[in-house]
This record gives structure tokens, C-alpha cells and sequence, in this order.
């Protein structure tokens, strides 16, 4: 599903003006980019992914009536890597933020910009590796 698209600037976390803390991995974008409510609740604190061009990453989603539709609080690691890290960051860019599709979701975890997150998601990878590779050979043997 298509939440939204067109140009936005970056609002820090910091200062962003809500009473509670935005934790590292979301990312708030005014709530009328989803007239309808159903919608709008369907893909709150959910997965999104965000792609600029190319480049594509994924945040949970989170909707305020405070922002200007023309930005979007995100993290600055997020920021820099939709914009490919090269050295002139653009202020303005065009995003587009859909859900994610059903083959991306396994995919996330490793891509996340928490390393906590991504080194468990490399240790569950490697026991389930490692599951796979016992089975295989209690039956070779």
C-alpha cells in the first residue's frame, strides 16, 4: 500500500516536538498523508519502507498532527544511507513510503540501524544454519 509521496525535509529526533522519545528505527511523517483513518491505523507502528531512488530503507511507521506535510522525522544514519552516503547530503528529496512486500520482511532485521538488532538477527541466522546442518548429517550418518 502506497502511504506516501513527494519532496521532504529531514527533521531531526531531537527535535521533533512530542512528549515522548522517538526510539532509533522509526520514522513520523504527518498523519494526512492517509486521509482515512483505517488506513492511517493499519499501517501505524508497522514496518514501512522508505526509498529514495534506489536506495531503500524500512522504519517503523508513526503518523502526528504536529509535523508539516513536507517532513519527515527520521535518523540521520537513515537519511544519509537514502541518499547513498555520498558527501553533499540534499536537504530536500523525494521519497516515496509504501509497506514493505512480503519477500522484504526477512530481510529487515539485517538492514536495521540498531547493530543490537542486526547481530541478533546474524545469530539466529547462523543457529538456523547450524539446525539445518545438524539435521542434514544425523540423517547422513
Amino acid at each position: 500500500m502506497r502511504i506516501a509521496q513527494g519532496e521532504f525535509t529531514r527533521k531531526p529526533p531531537a527535535q521533533f516536538g512530542e512528549r515522548v522519545e522517538l526510539p532509533l528505527g522509526w520514522a513520523v511523517i504527518r498523519l494526512d498523508h492517509l486521509n482515512d483513518r483505517s488506513h492511517r491505523r493499519e499501517v501505524t507502528y508497522r514496518w514501512a519502507a522508505i526509498i529514495c531512488g534506489k536506495k531503500t530503507i524500512f522504519r517503523i511507521l508513526r503518523f502526528s498532527g504536529n509535523l508539516p506535510r513536507s517532513e519527515i522525522v527520521l535518523d540521520w544514519p537513515g537519511w544519509i544511507d537514502l541518499q547513498a552516503r555520498v558527501v553533499d547530503i540534499e536537504e530536500k528529496v523525494t521519497l516515496k513510503i509504501r509497506t514493505p512486500y512480503f519477500w522484504e520482511y526477512p530481510i529487515i532485521p539485517f538492514k536495521h540501524v540498531d547493530p543490537g538488532y542486526r547481530m541478533s538477527a546474524w545469530l539466529g541466522a547462523i543457529s538456523i544454519g547450524l539446525g539445518i546442518l545438524s539435521l542434514g548429517l544425523a540423517f547422513l550418518v
